[in-house]
């Protein structure tokens, strides 16, 4: 019942896309969803966490400050699921502050926010509400990048970069999305080149063909998912490859996205009337392709931490809201439904569920998807 409620709620949110009562039921459904959910791949880690918190104990499975302080004034009122409570509601209204800076169709970024990394969050917490935090600070990023401020905004960018890693400390690393303002997509790709090239030349020759060897198996899709699910995810060389072997994917994916939304680009630029957002969406567009190559760096890392693949996978945030955006500038809805839109969220919908299937499905599917919707309680 569950299940079929969530895809009923996603599905309405493409229809219902600037309607705040329909905001009020994804976020209702999204933080009760998650507040009530238990029995998943890491519920026992938080909540062994909260207990530590709560007696006054160091924790065995240490957060940051803040994460930490979530389960302490949890523990406070003697309930554990508070803590829950706290971080998906903190997280969903950051999000939607944070997509209402760019666009009016907010309910587009929540409904697919809902299939992903929603469902991968629920068993990741901190996680997610690091991701929120990172969002809702993205703006002023942006609009460094436009000129606008470009020192005050970046500080303020920073400060939220702070406050994100106090959640989740990877979230430092988002420090370097600064380099989107000085280096055009030109640049950003022959850095992200050297840095990979150097990286895991310098990680093993090994890893290197490892590395090399997802293309071959690009060349039939099917091989390579049969690849991946060859990979055992309880080796911890071999989790290094699988991370980077989906990484690899998702970028292609990615690409082939941005080069079918050109005939929508094409078309925004025939048929709107209105020249502003028609900048903003050219602007915006451009800092999320910047951002995504940035990502590419971290690629070598995940050598070392696998921590770094949420820097990604989290920045669908900020796709999805690009996706939102080139919907502003048409008429979308129950009335009027037109090719470009459908492309667009088409668009949208291969993104999210193809994260949704390599983290919550393929491989975990009795431990982060399934929890979320059959063990709630």
């Amino acid at each position: 019942m569950l299940l079929i409620l969530w895809c009923v709620i996603i599905c309405g949110s493409v229809i219902f896309k600037t309607s705040r009562i329909y905001t009020s039921l994804i976020v209702l459904f999204g933080v009760l969803l998650f507040t009530y959910s238990n029995d998943n791949a890491d519920s026992l880690n938080y909540f062994i966490s909260y207990c530590d918190l709560k007696s006054g104990k160091n924790p065995v499975f240490s957060g940051n400050a803040l994460s930490n302080l979530v389960f302490y004034i949890a523990g406070l009122f003697n309930d554990f699921k508070l803590s829950r409570f706290l971080f998906s509601s903190i997280s969903f209204i950051l999000i939607y502050k944070g997509a209402k800076h760019y666009t009016e169709n907010v309910n587009v970024v929540l409904g697919l926010f809902l299939i992903a990394p929603y469902v991968i969050d629920a068993t990741q917490v901190k996680s997610m509400i690091s991701m929120s935090v990172w969002f809702y600070f993205s703006y002023y990023l942006f609009e460094a990048g436009r000129g606008y401020n470009e020192r005050v905004n970046t500080i303020k960018y920073l400060l939220g970069v702070f406050i994100a890693s106090e959640f989740h400390f990877s979230y430092v690393l988002t420090a370097l999305y600064v380099l989107v303002i000085y280096l055009n997509k030109k640049k950003l790709v022959i850095t992200a080149c050297i840095v990979n090239a150097l990286g895991f030349t310098a990680f093993g020759l090994t890893k290197i063909n490892a590395f090399m060897d997802i293309f071959s198996a690009l060349s039939k899709f099917q091989s390579a998912f049969l690849r991946l699910r060859g990979e055992s995810i309880l080796v911890t060389e071999t989790m290094y490859l699988y991370r980077i072997r989906t990484s690899a994917i998702f970028y292609i994916i990615l690409l082939i996205s941005y080069i079918l939304l050109i005939p929508v680009n094409n078309l925004q630029n025939v048929k709107t009337v209105n020249k502003f957002n028609l900048c903003f969406s050219d602007a915006l567009g451009q800092f999320v392709f910047k951002l995504n190559i940035a990502t590419l760096v971290f690629l070598p890392l995940l050598t070392i931490s696998m921590e770094l693949y949420r820097l990604q996978r989290d920045l669908l945030l900020i796709d999805y809201t690009y996706l939102a955006v080139l919907l502003f500038t048409y008429k979308f809805g129950a009335v009027r439904i037109t090719f470009s839109n459908i492309w667009v969220i088409g668009i949208g919908f291969i993104l999210s569920f193809y994260y949704l299937f390599i983290e919550a499905i393929y491989g975990n599917i009795n431990t982060v998807f399934l929890p979320l919707f059959h063990m709630t309680r």
